[in-house]
């Protein structure tokens, strides 16, 4: 991902390219934070870097020139999250990286699934009208409900389908 990068998915994997190849063992997770504060100084409220997100395992490729790694838990959408890359990183020359950090912004992702919040006839219902108009409500604004994606079965989700002839959009 480029410097200031925006509409980050929530769970991405991070990219660094170096010049020249790194040593592995100097590249972890004391030497690479994410963060989501600017700057890894602590202030007096802090006892720790509350700021700091742990990373899953920095993998290594194409002569440890880059090392990849993600989030260990799924990042907050809408924030700007700080990449750093102190000195505590070395070349293979012995060479220490001068203290760097690139940021990306996520994206506003709906991580929460919608839900059914009303349905009519009521699940389990008896004696049901063979002409009755099924009514679902969701939780929240839906897309691409057709009879596709909404599926009508008899007796049980494991019963027979039975075709369904025109989906409107309510309210």
């Amino acid at each position: 991902m480029e410097n200031s990068a925006t509409n980050v998915s929530l769970m991405p994997l991070i990219v660094l390219k170096f010049i020249q190849p790194v040593d592995p063992l100097t590249a972890n997770k004391t030497t690479v934070i994410l963060s989501t504060k600017p700057t890894l100084e602590k202030t007096p409220q802090d006892k720790q870097l509350s700021s700091i997100l742990a990373i899953e395992y920095i993998t290594t490729s194409n002569g440890n020139t880059v090392f990849s790694f993600t989030p260990q838990n799924t990042l907050l959408p809408n924030t700007k999250y700080y990449v750093f890359l102190t000195n505590g990183i070395t070349f293979t020359s012995g060479k220490s990286l001068m203290p760097t950090s690139i940021n990306f912004t996520t994206g506003n992702f709906d991580v929460v699934q919608p839900t059914v919040n009303m349905l009519n006839p009521t699940n389990g219902s008896t004696n049901v009208s063979r002409s009755i108009i099924i009514q679902l409500q969701f939780n929240e604004s839906v897309q691409n409900v057709d009879n596709r994606t909404v599926i009508l079965h008899t007796g049980s989700h494991t019963g027979s389908e039975v075709a369904i002839g025109a989906i409107t959009a309510g309210k």
